[in-house]
């Protein structure tokens, strides 16, 4: 099969609340919504989910979008069978990895529709539905963070990751666990720790409190540093997460022993095949895959929670917040939501969802490209 044409849409996602980390504050989350139809009249969708600016990442909307327009041509030229040849073509053509995902996403989507098949099928996932917890930005004081705990509890996530950028906003965890015994706690520091020994005694607390995970908690993610605190065993698993950008950054830490767990973000990592074989190669290692949120779309979420469904047990709680919580507006029809700390896996073909039209051209930022 063949591709026919490629037509990008960029748009702005409004959040329920502005999203603050030790990178940035976001309020509108810009993507670019990818529609591709093949030769044989399906269409798929897919999103590239870069940032702006290189606050997180060293990809921009702008890069992504450039790149797009320069393998386009060549991609509506290329015969394949599986989208796994998609990854495979783009990755020989271009090191971004966002844009490759978006693209891969989209031919996943249409080669499902094609062939009847839901991703999560396509995937090998036997599960139903896969457990999620949400991310707590960083909030103005102690009280607000300790409110939004309290909802996530109510609304019945199953974990609740706190953003913090520096050791004074810690809570008294060893209280807010008793008191939310159903919720697991993890940490993100996103690299705002100073790589200091008032750093690692720090982290030798909060496995002491009972954290047992926390994300890139140095400055300039020292892998020496991280592999010498994991060699003494007395600090929370260390997930990578800023550091890796594919799949042979997450080889090269398993073989230095830097991380015991790995946030895996199919964006960033450069897509849905990269993402499966990160999850192979963790495996194999005897260490934690999950899955991470990108500030995604319903579309992008989606294909999280089908990523997550190919996870063996027990599953990590995936960064994937409802809709209810996570937008103001979103792009599909059919909303992410919550039974029991759970969200379903999409079952109808390709990734499962469909677009709400209206809602895409009231968000739309700049014109659309066709290719």
């Amino acid at each position: 099969m063949q591709i026919a044409q490629i037509r990008a849409i960029p748009f702005a996602l409004p959040l329920k609340q502005a999203f603050k980390t030790a990178h940035d504050t976001t309020q509108l989350r810009e993507l670019t919504l990818l529609e591709v139809t093949l030769s044989n009249g399906c269409v798929g969708y897919g999103e590239i989910q870069s940032f702006m600016n290189t606050a997180y990442a060293p990809e921009t909307q702008v890069d992504s979008r450039e790149m797009l327009a320069e393998v386009a041509s060549g991609l509506k030229n290329f015969d394949w069978q599986h989208p796994s040849a998609i990854a495979t073509y783009l990755a020989e053509r271009t090191s971004l990895t966002f844009v490759r995902a978006a693209i891969e996403m989209a031919c996943w989507d249409a080669y499902g529709k094609t062939i009847g098949t839901s991703l999560a099928a396509m995937l090998g996932a036997q599960r139903q539905s896969v457990p999620v917890g949400k991310a707590v930005g960083i909030q103005d004081d102690a009280a607000a963070t300790i409110a939004e705990i309290e909802r996530l509890a109510k609304t019945g996530y199953q974990r609740a990751k706190l953003k913090l950028t520096d050791p004074e906003q810690l809570l008294d965890l060893s209280g807010l666990q008793q008191r939310y015994p159903q919720l697991v706690f993890s940490i993100d520091f996103n690299n705002a720790l100073p790589d200091t020994d008032a750093s690692y005694q720090m982290l030798q607390r909060l496995k002491n409190s009972g954290i047992t995970l926390v994300e890139e908690p140095l400055k300039g993610s020292p892998w020496q540093r991280y592999a010498a605190m994991l060699t003494s065993g007395l600090v929370p698993k260390i997930s990578l997460d800023e550091s890796i950008n594919g799949v042979a950054d997450i080889e090269l830490a398993l073989q230095q022993h830097v991380a015991n767990a790995f946030t895996l973000k199919q964006g960033k990592l450069g897509g849905i095949t990269a993402t499966q074989t990160a999850i192979e190669r963790i495996n194999q290692a005897g260490q934690l895959p999950w899955i991470g949120g990108m500030l995604s779309s319903g579309l992008g979420r989606f294909v999280d929670v089908s990523l997550a469904a190919t996870l063996s047990d027990p599953i990590f709680p995936a960064d994937i917040a409802t809709t209810q919580d996570g937008v103001i507006k979103d792009i599909i029809n059919e909303p992410i939501v919550l039974h029991d700390g759970q969200v379903e896996v999409p079952q109808a073909p390709g990734i499962g969802v469909t677009l709400n039209w209206n809602a895409i051209r009231q968000m739309q930022v700049e014109p659309e490209q066709i290719y």
